[in-house]
């Protein structure tokens, strides 16, 4: 099958990748969250939202842009927006509070987006992407990005460090992003990647000093790159016990122009063990793609940026079309069925 894929043309690859998606085989509840000019500081968009579930409330951190700078490649003219909201989840009905903007914590020199969040220890903290400009001399025009790790407080983010993951052997990458952080036996982890399937051990101070790593190729459809969509978070599945669960994703362009903006996401899950931290079992269909049923400014990007289970219910958080966010409800049991082990 994949080597039939791989012969497919571009549009082929995609029309095939619509019908798989597991969203069309079960139920599942959406719901629209927030638009654009629903807060003054999300008159571009408002999307990406990173959320927790705690003490039967949801706190959730939005992505707002007041213009589409950042679309078009200028990406430290203007600045992102942290719009922190709540939810309630009542007689199996989920409602959404409106957000108010708070503090990034950063300087103006720098442009920190797609704030996440996870629980480690007494703190709730936010991991986050963080664009700066840095050349060797000047003219000072090089961007890159770095993983920015603050704690949430009530009005702003307190920033605590950029995450190097040189300390651990790896290369100094241009773009550092999408890694998936979790607290686990009192420490603090995070996925780095999934192929090869590395795993980074972090002080409490966010700085990490050791590595899991297990060589890792997913045999699937397209040869794509794969990476971290949201944290990871704790199920219970009744063939796997409690696990671990993240939603990982993989992008294809269905045209010739390879624009960032012109990609078709797919969204998996991947399931990793509590015991080892080493890769379980994955969906080779995806749960959720971008296409021409998606809203906003680009039909091909749906993203889940967090998820969070209640009762046998995953609610899956997305930035859509670069524009808007919505929520997506799954029951964990049917999902479970089309999950497959490595």
């Amino acid at each position: 099958m994949p080597e039939a894929f791989n012969a497919m043309n571009r549009m082929e690859k995609i029309a095939l990748l619509n019908n798989l998606k597991i969203s069309a085989s079960v139920n599942v509840e959406r719901k629209d969250i927030l638009y654009p000019g629903d807060h003054s500081h999300g008159t571009a968009c408002i999307i990406n939202p990173g959320s927790i579930y705690e003490n039967d409330e949801v706190k959730i951190l939005y992505r707002g842009e007041r213009t589409d700078a950042s679309f078009g490649g200028y990406l430290m003219t203007d600045k992102a927006y942290p719009l922190l909201g709540k939810a309630k989840i009542k007689e199996n009905y989920i409602h959404f509070n409106d957000p108010e903007m708070i503090d990034s914590g950063m300087p103006k020199s720098c442009r920190a987006e797609d704030w996440r969040i996870f629980r480690h220890k007494d703190h709730l903290y936010t991991n986050f992407s963080n664009y700066y400009y840095l050349d060797r001399g000047f003219p000072q025009k090089t961007v890159r990005c770095s993983m920015g790790l603050g704690v949430l407080l009530e009005k702003r983010i307190q920033f605590v460090r950029e995450s190097d993951a040189t300390r651990v052997g790896i290369p100094e990458q241009k773009l550092e992003k999408n890694w998936a952080f979790f607290s686990h036996k009192d420490n603090m982890f995070a996925v780095y990647s999934i192929e090869p399937w590395l795993i980074l051990k972090f002080d409490d101070s966010g700085s990490p000093f050791d590595i899991k790593k297990q060589d890792f190729k997913i045999d699937r459809l397209g040869d794509s790159y794969m990476a971290c969509s949201t944290n990871p978070i704790t199920v219970d599945l009744k063939s796997l016990g409690q696990v671990y669960l993240m939603f990982v994703h993989q992008y294809f362009y269905p045209t010739e122009d390879h624009g960032s903006r012109k990609r078709t996401y797919y969204q998996h899950i991947v399931v990793f063990s509590k015991k080892d931290l080493m890769p379980i079992a994955w969906t080779p269909r995806p749960v959720v793609g971008g296409g021409i049923s998606s809203p906003g400014k680009w039909d091909g990007v749906l993203y889940i940026s967090s998820c969070f289970v209640e009762g046998r219910d995953l609610y899956a958080l997305a930035g859509e079309g670069d524009t808007s966010c919505s929520c997506y409800k799954f029951n964990l049991d049917d999902l479970e069925e089309y999950l497959c082990k490595f």
